[in-house]
Formats: structure tokens, C-alpha cells, sequence
């Protein structure tokens, strides 16, 4: 899991498919993904058996998505006094939902930028085997290239 600096009695609400599994490195297609005190994924029955066993390996308790309703009792009962979420990617539909918490609701946004752009060693490992690929295959192409060749023509 993605560790992000929540103050105590808050909770990061991720809804954006390529931010949970960021945060997760879990890739369910729906659902939300609580960070807080505990880390939690509410997903539909759709996807519910195979997240619970793919969640579970990374530490995050998954529960069965069936209404707003029960967002609002899993932060009541978690204490959450304020409530995060990713302005950027957050429908003003979606924000009026989230204002019938009665929590406050404030811009997680900078937040996950910051978080992402602390990378870990596994990260930087993959960035490193990524600019390798890259760099051979620029190399190989290289060679190949003529005086006049059109794109099509660089295969």
C-alpha cells in the first residue's frame, strides 16, 4: 500500500480506477477505496469475491458496495471528521452524494500528486528496466535508418 500522510480522523476517498490501484496495486474496474485509519474497498457484488481475495493479500478489507448508505455508516463508524477526495476526478454529482455524509469534504488532490511522485525501490527499479527497453530499441531502429526513409518505411 501507498502510504499517504492522512491527518488522524480523516479519510482519502479514491474513486478514479488508476488511483486505487496505484494506491493498492490492486486493479478492481469499480469501487472506492477508503484510506484512513484503516484502509478499506467497497466494491459491487460484480467484482466483490475477486477483490476480497486479491485486497486481502495487500492488507485491505474489502466490503460489499450497496448504497451510499453504507459509505456514510463505515465513516461514522471509523470516527472520520473529514472526508478527502480527488477534486480533479470527482463529478459534482458525485459531491453532492458525498455532502450527505455531513462530513466536511476538502481537496485530496495534491496530496496523491505528492504521493506519487515519491517513488519506491520497486518503482524505480521498473523506471529503470523501462528506460533500458527504450533505449535498446531506439538504438536498434538506428541502425536501420536511411537517408529518405519515410516512417512507414522503419519497421
Amino acid at each position: 500500500m501507498k502510504n499517504f500522510p492522512i491527518e488522524k480522523d480523516c479519510a482519502l476517498l479514491l474513486t478514479d480506477r488508476r488511483t486505487r490501484k496505484y494506491a493498492s496495486n490492486v486493479d478492481v474496474a469499480e469501487g472506492f477505496l477508503f484510506v484512513g485509519s484503516r484502509t478499506t474497498a467497497f466494491v459491487d457484488a460484480r467484482y466483490f469475491y475477486a477483490a476480497q481475495k486479491t485486497f486481502e493479500s495487500v492488507g485491505v478489507d474489502c466490503k460489499l458496495y450497496n448504497g451510499l448508505n453504507d459509505l456514510s455508516d463505515f465513516l461514522k463508524n471509523l470516527n472520520v471528521k473529514k472526508l478527502l477526495v480527488d477534486y480533479r476526478k470527482t463529478t459534482v454529482r458525485e459531491y453532492e452524494d458525498y455532502k450527505t455524509f455531513g462530513l466536511p469534504i476538502e481537496d485530496g488532490a495534491t496530496m496523491i500528486e505528492n504521493a506519487m511522485s515519491v517513488k519506491s525501490d520497486c518503482e524505480i527499479e521498473k523506471i529503470k528496466k523501462a528506460c533500458a527497453i527504450v533505449q535498446k530499441a531506439y538504438y536498434s531502429v538506428i541502425k536501420e535508418l536511411k537517408v529518405g526513409m519515410t516512417e512507414i518505411q522503419v519497421r
